[in-house]
């Protein structure tokens, strides 16, 4: 799955822990989207500029609640889908998908690479599968969590370490070539439909082109608490 051909920046796992690691305490009380918002004011992350989304700084991991969960919801041109991601699973990846949501940067992107029988890819800050945001983060897999069924939400990198960033992929099928490579931390709740129309949009897995036949696009991405 190459999701770009060189590293801006990688990511230090110690400024990556430095945020409000782990889950809240008693009564569930951490926000972890308020956290993040705070984290945005606090270093003053800029989206000025044509080239704001190659150029951000790495976010912090948050802290999440043992109650709720953070869901992902994409509005796309051609439908709706609902995430529910797996902060046990990999907390520093569903943080940073709250940063750069939060942050506006999946709105307008598109679905760059959809391959019929196998998974849609997007949030190429280029649109071409070779962008990054500014920096790198290592994967966070586990033995018991696989792509093992469609609908799960996986980043893509380019095999080498620290190269997880803004770029993911959906599943139309079990990927089990994808193990222990790839992050799983997330599955869709709501809009299966929306998926299957991506995937009729895609191209065949024969084709010379992993492009889709048509512009699949993220109107709007947002992340809130259930």
């Amino acid at each position: 799955m190459q999701a770009t051909k060189a590293i801006h920046v990688v990511l230090a796992m110690g400024l990556a822990l430095a945020g409000c690691g782990g889950e809240g305490g008693e009564g569930g009380e951490v926000d972890p989207i308020a956290a993040m918002d705070a984290h945005i004011a606090g270093r003053k992350v800029s989206t000025a500029g044509a080239d704001w989304r190659v150029r951000l700084p790495p976010p912090i991991q948050v802290g999440f609640p043992k109650d709720r969960r953070v869901h992902w919801i994409l509005e796309t041109n051609r439908g709706r889908m609902v995430v529910k991601l797996w902060h046990e699973v990999a907390p520093l990846h569903v943080s940073n998908l709250i940063y750069l949501t939060r942050l506006g940067f999946y709105d307008g992107l598109t679905f760059h690479r959809v391959i019929q029988g196998f998974m849609a890819q997007g949030g190429c800050p280029i649109g071409n599968g070779s962008g990054m945001p500014g920096y790198g983060l290592p994967v966070e897999v586990r033995k018991d969590v696989k792509h093992d069924r469609a609908g799960l939400l996986s980043t893509a990198n380019t095999g080498r370490k620290n190269t997880d960033g803004s770029q993911f992929f959906l599943t139309f099928r079990p990927a089990p070539e994808l193990d222990m490579g790839y992050t799983v931390y997330g599955e869709i709740v709501e809009g299966l439909d929306t998926l299957r129309l991506l995937e009729k949009d895609g191209a065949s897995p024969q084709a010379p082109s992993s492009a889709p036949h048509k512009r699949l696009v993220i109107e709007r991405a947002t992340v809130e608490l259930r």
